[in-house]
């Protein structure tokens, strides 16, 4: 009995340890990035990073109804209430986002050297399908940044 428990009881740990590093190739044609900056005139730079996942299935589209039609709706089966599965698939899918999101922003950021010494996040959104990072450089804008991304 014990010989079948205890592996059991590891089983989620193993699985939660088997995803590996994320690489920016295993989403190369999956996702799209933006990279926006802003130069104020006393020199603050800012910018926006987004990344969108194209839509999972296209035929499909989310069917808003009448707030009239809620006793048809509830008739029949919950088809609404997402399983214990689907809710671990949301949750592994933003968690990738995020992590790609992250990386996604830091290498633009490494690229394009618009934030010379760091930055403060501003502002955040990751969603199933997209992800939006704000941000303000530690250093404000010298001639070359004005030159390179515009004020």
């Amino acid at each position: 009995m014990n010989k079948i428990i205890l592996p059991l009881l590891f089983l989620p740990y193993l699985f939660s340890c088997s995803r590996g590093a994320i690489h920016p190739q295993d989403f190369s044609g999956k996702i799209t990035d933006s990279f926006t900056t802003s130069i104020a005139k006393d020199g603050l730079k800012l910018f926006t990073y987004r990344v969108s996942l194209p839509p999972v299935n296209n035929n499909k589209r989310q069917v808003v109804t009448p707030l009239g039609d809620l006793s048809q709706k509830n008739s029949g089966r919950n088809n609404q209430l997402p399983s214990k599965i689907q809710l671990k698939q949301s949750e592994t899918s933003i968690e990738l986002l995020t992590e790609q999101t992250e990386l996604g922003l830091k290498k633009t950021l490494e690229m394009t050297n618009f934030c010379h010494t760091g930055y403060i996040e501003l502002y955040r959104l990751i969603e199933d399908d997209r992800g939006i990072i704000r941000g303000e450089c530690l250093e404000g804008a010298n001639t070359l940044d004005k030159q390179k991304f515009g004020s």
